[in-house]
Formats: structure tokens, sequence, C-alpha cells
């Protein structure tokens, strides 16, 4: 996977410390609320929403990344961005033998949470087929999305095409909450048990490896339990779109 170029757009976001300001760069801004009328943003997403379902039938590993900046949003808010992916793949599904997981995540810990238990470190790796069960009502999916989760979650469907070509893809939708975006030297750092913060950390040197023109070296997905898991997704044969809500008024 390369990463795009980035736009001159950019938002300076301040913590009660000015010191600590920080400077993000995005590929695109769009609004916050959707509009009754389609607008050029709206249909910029389907077509994300299309691009990602599509290219999982094909035989992908795509993603879509959420997280939250400053103002965390609400449980039902943070899974409903999903929902129109599992549309879309409801449009394709009797092509498809669909199994699925849906997992709670944090720094230290993985949690299936449709057997609430925590899964082994042993088995965690970039291959998370065996963890998978087969799907049997699509509509569970939805009630999935809807019931939430309160840790960062993820919903991670495998696509086993039913007749030839035989592809086999895989489509994640991951909500990696509100971490903590700060390094742990600034004075406004701050982590929990239950957050993604070292996590975060450890993709933001596996995207800057992988950006990085001539980079030589491994690039470190094995420094966090949430690296390990989307390796495949920021590979060759990887598409992965990252998502941010911004709330500038808190």
């Amino acid at each position: 996977m390369s990463f795009p170029a980035l736009t001159l757009i950019r938002l300076v976001l301040f913590t009660r410390f000015r010191r600590n300001s920080k400077k993000y760069t995005f590929d695109k801004c769009v609004k916050a609320q959707v509009p009754c009328e389609p607008d050029a943003d709206v249909r910029e997403f389907a077509d994300t929403v299309t691009g990602l379902v599509a290219d999982a039938c094909a035989g992908r590993n795509t993603a879509l990344f959420t997280a939250s900046v400053a103002k965390s949003m609400a449980q039902h808010e943070r899974t409903s961005i999903f929902l129109p992916l599992v549309k879309e793949l409801g449009k394709r599904k009797k092509h498809f033998s669909i199994s699925y997981g849906f997992f709670g995540i944090t720094d230290s810990a993985l949690v299936n949470l449709i057997s609430e238990k925590n899964v082994p470190v042993a088995r965690i790796c970039a291959n998370m087929g065996p963890l998978l069960t087969e799907l049997i009502d699509f509509d569970e999916l939805n009630a999935i999305l809807e019931k939430g989760c309160m840790l960062p979650h993820f919903l991670l469907l495998q696509l086993e095409a039913r007749s030839s070509p035989k592809t086999l893809g895989t489509l994640c939708m991951m909500d990696l909450a509100n971490p903590c975006y700060l390094q742990p030297t600034e004075p406004s750092y701050h982590i929990s048990a239950s957050s993604l913060t070292k996590s975060v950390a450890a993709f933001k040197k596996v995207a800057i490896s992988l950006s990085t023109p001539g980079y030589i070296g491994t690039i470190p997905f094995h420094e966090s339990l949430l690296t390990t898991i989307i390796a495949p997704f920021l590979g060759v044969n990887g598409h992965a779109t990252v998502m941010l809500n911004l709330d500038v008024s808190c």
C-alpha cells in the first residue's frame, strides 16, 4: 500500500498547554452533519464505502479506521459510521461465504466480544481467520454495530467467493476510540487501561516507515497487538482508509 501525498488542508488544535499545540494534516476535510440533499462530501464517502467493499470482495484486505480527536463520540455514533459498509456488503452477500468476529482491543488485551473471553496472546497474529465464526444471519452484523462497545473495537469479516474466480478477502471496521495523540514527554499526556494510546503511537511508527521513500529496515508491526492485527491492511494487498472525528469546540 502506498500512502497518498498529503494536501495542504491543516487544522491546528490546542491543549490547555499552548506550547503543546499540534498540527494535523489531512487528505480531505468534510462537514460533520450529513445534509438532507446529497452533496459532494456524501457522494465521496459513498464512493469510499463502495471501493472498500468491492476490493474486499475481489480478494484484498480492506479496512476503515475511525477515531476521535478532542471530544469523545457517543457509543452509537462511533459504530454508526460502519453501517453503510455493511449495507453495501449486503448487496453482494449471496456471492460469498462470510465469517466474522467482533473484538474489543486495548494496549494489552484482545477480547472476543461474541464469546466474552480474552484471546490468548499466542493466538493473536496477522491471520485472524481461526478466530472467526461462520455468519448465518446477515442481520446479526447490524445488531452488533447497533450494540457497539465501550472499548476500542473492530468488526472483522472474511469473504470467500462461492464461485470462480475463488477469492478470499477481508473487511475490517475498526474504531480506535479517543486515544491520546501527544508524546509521553508532554505535560498533557494521559493514558488509561482501556485505551489504545501506546498502540496508536506504534501505528504512527508503522505509517512513517511505510511512507518514507527509500526506507530500509523492518516495519515495526510487532510493537503492539493493534499493529500486529492490522498488518495485512497496510501491506501490498491492503487498502485502508482513516477517518477522524474532530471537535474543536472543547
